[in-house]
């Protein structure tokens, strides 16, 4: 049974909110700045 379009939709919203998260940490990794600490939390 295909799954309803809402969570389709859901699902894929999560994935592009997942993804934007972890450029950000990526960017926050690659250049560090002055006092700013990235937990592993964040990740």
């Amino acid at each position: 049974m295909p799954a309803h379009p809402n969570e389709i939709l859901d699902a894929r919203a999560r994935l592009c909110l997942h993804a934007e998260l972890l450029e950000t940490v990526r960017h926050r990794l690659a250049n560090p700045q002055p006092g700013v600490k990235v937990s592993l939390d964040e990740l």
